[in-house]
């Protein structure tokens, strides 16, 4: 896998109060930059000078206009004339595009928006991707190995070969690599087709019991 670019800026600052210049802000925003790694986004940002700032929360947004947050509230310096630098890791993000920014609340509740970021990985993550071992299965375990950005549930049903189910078990995906072991040791020998369905996408996988 390959990483990403660094962010690229999208959007003027949102000012807090107001939203005029006409009031002093609390920060004053030095740079924002992001990595695509292997296991998330990385959000750097710093900031030249503050003045009564409480805390930072990172937003995302897939569109640039609704942004979600995060982060949880990362405590700010409070009062600094130095230049002072933060980062957060968006862990299990890996869509190919994801626009961030960072909100600044001061101790007063008056809050700021440093300019917006799109963050872009050069290499396109696989949607849906699925491996199961050993196979053909000779012990009582099988180990399922999942590729997905997507965050819903997968659904697993095995089907013998009349067609009726004999085993279904709901993944949840711990992040974009997500391994499972499903024990299947009260299953016949025999061979048998486990569907993988995450409700955007659905793969069939044959599985051979040689127990």
């Amino acid at each position: 896998f390959s990483g990403g670019t660094g962010g690229v800026a999208v959007g003027s600052p949102r000012l807090g109060g107001s939203g005029t210049g006409s009031i002093a802000l609390p920060v004053t925003w030095c740079a924002v930059t992001g990595t695509a790694e292997d296991l998330g986004n990385r959000i750097q940002w710093t900031t030249e000078s503050e003045k009564n700032t409480s805390y930072y929360e990172v937003e995302y947004s897939y569109d640039a206009r609704t942004f979600r947050t995060a982060s949880s509230q990362i405590q700010a310096a409070g009062y600094s004339s130095a230049a002072r630098s933060y980062t957060f890791f968006h862990t299990n993000e890996y869509s190919e595009l994801v626009y961030y920014r960072i909100k600044q609340v001061d101790l007063d509740g008056i809050v700021d928006y440093s300019k917006i970021i799109a963050l872009k990985r050069t290499t396109k993550m696989p949607e849906f991707a699925v491996s199961v071992y050993p196979v053909p299965m000779h012990i009582e375990t099988l180990t399922v190995k999942v590729l997905t950005g997507q965050k819903t549930d997968i659904q697993v049903q095995i089907k013998d070969l009349l067609g009726r189910t004999v085993y279904s078990q709901a993944i949840t995906p711990s992040g974009y690599e997500t391994i499972e072991s499903l024990h299947l040791g009260s299953l016949p020998n025999g061979t048998y087709q486990m569907i993988l369905d995450n409700g955007l996408n659905r793969v069939t996988r044959p599985i051979v019991i040689t127990k």
